[in-house]
């Protein structure tokens, strides 16, 4: 991970005005669903205002107020906060009431979505991706490995909605020169898959976040005739998934971003190289090492064929 740049004068302390918020009742003993919901978009947006993020009505566009404090010290800022709100879930998880649990299901997804657009307006600034990265796979991360006082049903939450939220981060940018990391923002995913002595996890993460992405990536792409018409086909009787992403994705300076089928094809090769480079790694957990390897192999005989 790249070297933290100096923070501004007076930190932002991430953690105990979250507590607070979090331990009054009215987020957490309402039950009335439009009351949840504006406090966990009010609570979320806070990640935005620390960073010089002005947020308007619902629906509004999102614009970075100008400022004599550096950007990225701001978004740095922003990030401790977003931290604080992961450490203060996973240690409040286990008192959470199991029939009130969706509504702190939806708080994660509105935090997670904030910190994503955090990265958008930023133009995917690589050192708040590393940040970004560093926040989520950290030992006391929400897609740590193997940390037992990580729960894993925030983990598989996020599995489940990640594509998801980057998707909707990018689906309003109105930039079309922002080109989104796609395989970086991924890379906690592909390490936690690899790292995991969990059988289920390792299926979760394949299952929501990497499997998908791979699969449309594949199709996508084309090699040959054939292809193509099988992509007719089938973008005909079904739905494209993660237009947004797709259409934002970061192109190596190489390669040539007017041919979309080289680009995927391309985009689906490098992501298949990053998956077995981190199952190349000294912490990767062997049944799943060879998991993985077996995947880059099937794809290489795909080709093959």
């Amino acid at each position: 991970m790249g070297k933290r740049r100096s923070q501004p004068a007076e930190p932002v302390e991430a953690e105990i005005p979250l507590g607070k918020y979090l331990a009054s009742t009215g987020f957490w003993m309402s039950d009335k669903p439009l009351v949840q919901q504006q406090l966990a978009q009010e609570l979320a947006n806070l990640v935005l205002m620390i960073a010089g993020i002005k947020v308007g009505a619902a629906g509004a566009r999102l614009e970075r107020v100008p400022s004599k404090v550096d950007d990225n010290a701001r978004a740095l800022a922003a990030l401790d906060f977003f931290q604080g709100f992961w450490r203060t879930m996973q240690s409040e998880w286990h008192g959470v009431d199991k029939f009130r649990i969706n509504k702190y299901y939806l708080l994660m997804r509105r935090f997670l979505h904030a910190g994503l657009q955090l990265l958008v307006l930023h133009a995917y600034a690589p050192i708040l991706v590393q940040r970004f990265n560093a926040i989520m796979r950290g030992t006391e991360g929400p897609l740590a490995s193997n940390n037992v006082r990580v729960p894993d049903s925030i983990t598989y939450h996020l599995c489940d909605i990640y594509l998801e939220e980057v998707e909707h981060s990018l689906s309003d940018q109105e930039d079309a020169e922002v080109r989104v990391p796609i395989l970086d923002l991924l890379a906690p995913f592909m390490e936690l898959a690899a790292t995991s002595q969990s059988k289920r996890m390792f299926e979760r993460v394949m299952a929501s976040v990497i499997t998908p992405f791979l699969s449309e990536c594949e199709k996508r792409s084309s090699h040959g005739v054939h292809d193509r018409k099988r992509r007719r086909v089938e973008s005909e009787t079904s739905e494209s998934l993660y237009d947004s992403i797709f259409s934002h994705v970061q192109v190596d300076a190489d390669e040539d971003e007017d041919d979309e089928d080289d680009t995927m094809a391309s985009l689906h090769k490098h992501a298949l190289q990053r998956i077995v480079a981190t199952a190349s790694g000294s912490d990767t957990y062997a049944p799943s090492r060879r998991k993985l390897y077996d995947l880059w192999k099937a794809a290489q005989e795909r080709d093959v064929a």
